[in-house]
């Protein structure tokens, strides 16, 4: 009877044993996983990181050179204007020199014999009251009768007055859309909108053969590539199907990132440095113009412009 009570004693000894060894064998395969887990995670988080990296510093640089680029050629334009202006300086001051000489001529006969060699031979000068340097580069074009823009066509709203305009083709005759006047068939190009104040709007990218009557349905199916913002914190890329955007931080000023021959169209928080979204394997066949919708005034919440801004190097 000893014997039997000592032998189960034992056995409940040895199960307890057993069953915190395997407690052990647990709680170390838990935390072995734990560290496999944690190194693939850190090895993710790593390949991530690295591709974001080297994104925005491609990115980088290709906003650089289109900036750059148009910058060179804005600073070529004006030194050809410039040496265009000296050389007709130095024309009008030669001519007023010897103009000059001939007023000191007191011999009336000899004045009289100088003078019609020098009216007949008036500098030629161009005219350049109608000459500038461009600094901005989109205007937009093709407004719905009560969208309002700026003369400079460097800002677009929804007004409440209704104007009486033709219904010509590249008119949008339904929705508050517009295009940009110039349009690209290749390269890069970038262009930058204020979105202040406004609760709603549609910026983008479109194809030039775009259907512009009726109702529209943005998607690139349809030559659309947009994203859009909707009571004031809804942000959307209209891929076709629409995707919902974790934008922690709305925008003030968008920039819009264009790579034609590559296919890409970017949309970039300009203050914050970040991107919102991109559209990635584009097949662009035709030319493509910068789109704008400032949207509905919304009874005067939405009121604001959109704003087309010159591009400029910040530190």
């Amino acid at each position: 009877m000893k014997d039997t009570q000592l032998e189960m004693e034992k056995n409940v000894t040895v199960q307890m044993i057993q069953a915190r060894q395997q407690k052990i064998r647990e709680i170390q395969n838990s935390v072995e996983a734990g560290r496999k887990n944690a190194v693939e995670a850190l090895t993710y988080s790593m390949h991530v990181m690295t591709a974001v990296v080297d994104y925005m510093k491609k990115c980088q640089a290709e906003l650089t050179e289109v900036i750059e680029v148009k910058q060179k050629k804005t600073e070529t334009m004006a030194e050809g204007f410039i040496t265009e202006l000296e050389g007709e300086i130095m024309q009008i001051t030669q001519k007023n020199l010897e103009l000059n000489q001939v007023s000191l001529v007191n011999d009336p006969f000899l004045f009289l014999e100088n003078f019609p060699s020098l009216t007949i031979t008036a500098p030629q000068v161009k005219d350049w009251s109608d000459v500038a340097v461009n600094s901005e580069q989109f205007t937009v074009q093709g407004a719905l009768d009560k969208l309002q823009t700026t003369v400079d066509g460097k800002q677009v709203s929804h007004g409440d007055r209704k104007r009486n305009l033709p219904n010509k083709p590249e008119r949008f005759d339904h929705v508050l859309n517009v295009l940009a006047k110039e349009g690209f068939s290749s390269g890069k190009f970038y262009y930058e909108v204020e979105v202040k104040h406004k609760t709603n709007w549609d910026l983008g990218v479109a194809n030039q053969s775009i259907n512009r009557k009726g109702d529209i349905r943005l998607s690139p199916k349809n030559g659309y590539w947009t994203v859009w913002l909707r009571k004031g914190q809804g942000f959307t890329a209209n891929a076709g199907p629409a995707i919902n955007l974790d934008v922690r931080e709305s925008p003030q000023k968008v920039g819009v990132f264009v790579d034609y021959d590559e296919g890409e169209v970017s949309f970039y928080n300009v203050d914050a440095r970040a991107k919102i979204f991109s559209f990635t394997g584009c097949n662009f066949t035709e030319k493509i113009f910068p789109f704008f919708s400032p949207c509905a005034n919304d009874g005067g919440k939405n009121a604001a412009p959109l704003i087309i801004t010159p591009v400029t190097n910040s530190d």
